[in-house]
C-alpha cells in the first residue's frame, strides 16, 4: 500500500508540473505546489505561523520556502493589520494563475480516473485514504490504555522501518505520549524535534542530529547516544555528535536607535520576529536560515560602522522588493542602491536601516 500511494501521486505531480512548465511557471520549488494550492482553496491571506504548522516542517525550512515563493512572485507577505507582530502571506496574481493551472491539471487526472474505474470506486478510494489519514493521526497522537510515566501512551516500540531509515530527515518532528522503547534512530536528522511524555527506555540514537531538540517527562532508562548512556536531557543533546559540540551558526548584534521602528523596517524586508527578549534588551530576527539579534542599544558611531551581508538567490527579485517597499518615504532612510557588480566579484545592492546600519544584499555566486 505505501508503494502504491507513493507511485499514485506521480500522476498528479507530472500533470501539474507539465502544465506549469508549459505556461512558464517552472520555478516553483518542492512543496511550493502544496503551499500555492492550499492558499488557493481558502480566501484571504494567512498568518505565516499557520502556514508553517500546515507544512509540518521546521520553521527555518518553511521560512526558506516562503522566501523563495515571495521573491519569485507567487506570494505576497505583509504585516497583519490586526496584529503587527505577525506576518501574513497570500497569493499574488502570478500565484493565483499558477493555482488555477494546478486545479485544472488535477481535474484532468480526476477525469481520467473516473472514466477508467467509475464514480463508485473513486469515492471508495477517497474514503479509504481518509481512514488511513485518521489512523496515522491516532498512531502518533491519541493515547491508549498503556500506562507509562503517569499518562496513557501509544505503543510503537521496537520501530525499525519508519524511524530507522538511514539519512532520514525528521526535522521538527513531535513525539508525544508514545512508547519508543528499544527503537533505533540511525543517521537521522532530529533537529528541533520534541519528545514529550515518551518512553525512550533502551532506545539507541546513532549518528543523529539533536540540535535544538527537547526531551521532557521522558523515561530515559538505558537510552544511549553513540554508545553513551544518557540520564538527562542536556546530556542527550550534548552527545548528539561524536565530536565536541560546535556552533551551528553565528549571530551578529545589530544596534537600533528606535527598536520598534527598526523592527518594522526589517519586517518590511521580509524578516520574521522569532523572539522578543522579556528583559527588553532586543529580539531575534530571521530570514530563511539567517538570524541576527536586534538590540535596544544605540551609539551613533557604532551603528554607522556596522555592516551586515545577506546572500540571496535572486538579487533582481530583492531589488524589486526594495523598490516596492518605499523605504525612504516610510522610514526616512537613504534610497537603496541598485544591484551592481563590485570589484570583489559579487553583485550587491546597498540598504541602510533607520539606525545607520549598512546592509550588503549580495547575489549568491554560481
Amino acid at each position: 500500500m505505501p508503494a502504491l500511494l507513493r507511485q499514485a501521486r506521480v500522476a498528479y505531480a507530472v500533470s501539474m508540473r507539465t502544465a506549469l512548465d508549459a505556461a512558464g511557471y517552472d520555478d516553483i520549488p518542492r512543496n511550493g505546489l502544496y503551499v500555492i494550492g492550499g492558499l488557493a482553496r481558502e480566501a484571504g491571506a494567512h498568518p505565516l505561523s499557520r502556514l508553517i504548522d500546515a507544512l509540518q516542517v521546521s520553521k527555518q525550512a518553511a521560512g526558506q520556502l516562503v522566501d523563495t515563493l515571495v521573491t519569485r512572485g507567487y506570494l505576497a507577505r505583509e504585516v497583519d493589520g490586526e496584529d503587527r507582530r505577525r506576518l501574513t502571506v497570500g497569493l499574488t496574481e502570478r500565484g493565483r494563475a499558477a493555482a488555477d493551472l494546478l486545479a485544472a491539471a488535477a481535474a484532468t487526472v480526476d477525469e481520467a480516473l473516473l472514466a477508467q474505474v467509475g464514480a463508485n470506486d473513486v469515492e471508495c478510494a477517497r474514503r479509504t485514504l481518509a481512514v488511513l489519514v485518521d489512523i496515522g493521526r491516532k498512531t502518533m497522537n491519541k493515547p491508549t490504555d498503556n500506562q507509562t510515566l503517569g499518562k496513557p501512551m501509544t505503543d510503537i516500540s521496537n520501530t525499525r522501518e519508519s524511524l530507522n531509515a538511514r539519512k532520514s530527515d525528521l526535522t521538527g518532528s513531535q513525539f508525544s505520549d508514545v512508547k519508543l522503547s528499544q527503537t533505533v534512530f540511525d543517521n537521522v536528522d532530529l533537529k528541533a524535534s520534541s519528545f514529550t511524555n515518551v518512553n525512550l527506555a533502551g532506545t539507541r540514537f546513532v549518528d543523529v542530529n539533536l540540535t535544538g531538540a527537547t526531551i521532557e517527562d521522558a523515561n530515559l532508562t538505558g537510552m544511549t547516544i553513540n554508545g553513551n548512556l544518557v540520564t538527562d536531557m542536556s546530556r542527550a543533546v550534548d552527545k548528539s555528535s561524536p565530536q565536541a559540540p560546535t556552533p551551528e551558526f553565528i549571530r551578529a548584534f545589530v544596534p537600533a536607535k528606535d527598536f520598534d521602528v527598526s523592527k518594522r523596517f526589517y519586517q518590511q524586508l521580509g524578516f520574521t520576529i522569532d523572539r522578543i527578549f522579556p528583559d527588553g534588551t532586543g529580539g531575534i530576527l530571521s530570514h530563511g536560515n539567517s538570524t541576527f539579534i536586534l538590540q535596544t542599544f544605540y551609539v551613533k558611531e557604532h551603528a554607522e560602522n556596522t555592516m551586515m551581508q545577506l546572500i540571496v538567490n535572486d538579487i533582481d527579485a530583492w531589488w524589486r522588493r526594495l523598490e516596492a517597499a518605499q523605504l525612504p518615504a516610510t522610514f526616512g532612510v537613504p534610497a537603496p542602491k541598485p544591484p551592481q557588480m563590485q570589484p570583489w566579484g559579487l553583485v550587491v545592492s546597498y540598504v541602510i536601516d533607520p539606525s545607520g546600519v549598512l546592509w550588503h544584499i549580495a547575489q549568491a555566486p554560481a
